[in-house]
């Protein structure tokens, strides 16, 4: 027997069907297809982005209270005018950095001028300072020490974490005349 394309194809049907076919196939193939994988693709991230909304949903009560304690206490950290410290005022130094430090809730552990650092022609003089708190307030504390006018400058600040509190060690210079 010999098999030919006329034998699978009945007599009676129109060539003009199998265009139709052949048209109706190409478009299944080249349109339709493609679109899905178009719109299964957006669903996907559709989805990421409905997650990442709800994210944020969940996250704007906090952003709102950071957002509002930040701005309660904000201000321009404060920058006078340079002075000196005589000499016999240095009793003066311990009584107000005591007071910065009691202002903004921390423990005095320490303060001890080093006298060696103050000879008869030195100008300036330097303070250790002992600290306990939390950060937060010895960021207040940093901030209360810029009111200080005859403060020339932070040598060093070493910060101790124990298991409740944190101890802070500072050395300060003090501008004499």
């Amino acid at each position: 027997m010999k098999l030919s394309f006329s034998t699978f194809i009945p007599k009676n049907i129109p060539a003009h069907m199998f265009v139709l076919l052949a048209i109706l196939l190409l478009l299944v193939l080249a349109g339709i297809i493609p679109k899905h994988v178009s719109l299964s693709n957006l669903d996907e991230r559709i989805k990421k982005m409905q997650l990442e909304v709800e994210e944020q949903k969940g996250l704007q009560s906090i952003y709102q209270s950071l957002k509002s304690k930040g701005h309660k206490g904000v201000k321009a950290l404060p920058f006078p005018a340079k002075s000196r410290l005589s000499r016999d005022q240095t009793e003066v130094i311990l009584g107000s950095f005591r007071d910065i430090a009691k202002k903004v809730n921390m423990d005095t552990l320490y303060l001890s001028p080093d006298m060696s650092s103050l000879g008869p022609d030195s100008r300036f003089i330097l303070v250790n300072v002992g600290l306990r708190g939390d950060f937060f307030n010895f960021r207040r504390f940093l901030a209360g020490l810029g009111d200080v006018t005859y403060l020339e400058r932070i040598e060093e600040i070493q910060i101790q974490e124990n298991a409740d509190v944190m101890e802070f060690k500072m050395k300060i210079w003090l501008a004499l005349t």
